[in-house]
């Protein structure tokens, strides 16, 4: 299974998640079968399981972007739904900065509980990393400014510091979704450099 993010906070992101899960699905054998779930305020299957890479990716053009991220609600579907009854290899391949805005119905311990009852294991490309090199530079450059002007970007500061913070709490969930389900996540500094994680998940 395919997740991808289209929440407003990983939108600046979204053509190069579109471009990653290309990636991905064209280093798979064409007998593996693929689908594809996008996840922001609504959790959607834009794909069910298909061997048609054409298909896959006329499902990745319909992605728009969206506010809020379930992505919690995202998982359990895909353990309870994607993989029911599913003999052959389970992973989810998962493109998100990790946040999840609380307005869904799952927590991560009960999605994290049914994909280990599935046995599917969730290997994450997160944009953390990048998020956070973009957040910091910004704020760099606002606290390096006259005292008058720190004062005046008071607000912007401060939000991009709850951010820099919501940014490591989420790569922390990210982590140890990986490790307990036995796979890994990758964090990326740029999204030209995937080559060698699209074969290593492959395998």
């Amino acid at each position: 299974v395919l997740m991808v993010d289209a929440s407003s906070s990983a939108a600046a992101n979204l053509d190069d998640f579109r471009k990653a899960a290309e990636g991905f699905a064209g280093r798979l054998s064409p007998d593996d079968r693929i689908s594809l779930i996008k996840f922001d305020d609504r959790v959607e299957l834009l794909q069910d399981w298909t061997k048609s890479r054409f298909q896959l990716k006329r499902a990745l053009n319909r992605i728009e972007p969206g506010m809020f991220t379930r992505f919690n609600d995202a998982l359990l579907l895909a353990a309870r739904d994607q993989f029911a009854g599913t003999r052959s290899r389970k992973a989810i391949i998962v493109l998100t900065d990790g946040i999840d805005s609380g307005r869904g119905m799952a927590s991560l311990e009960s999605a994290l509980r049914a994909l280990l009852e599935t046995q599917v294991a969730v290997y994450v490309v997160s944009n953390t990393e990048i998020e956070r090199a973009a957040k910091r530079a910004e704020l760099d450059q606002l606290m390096s400014g006259t005292e008058s002007s720190i004062k005046f970007n008071q607000l912007r500061i401060d939000d991009l510091r709850q951010g820099l913070q919501v940014l490591d709490q989420a790569e922390t969930n990210l982590e140890a979704l990986a490790r307990a389900t036995g796979a890994r996540i990758y964090k990326p500094h740029s999204f030209h450099t995937l080559d060698s994680t699209y074969a290593e998940v492959a395998e």
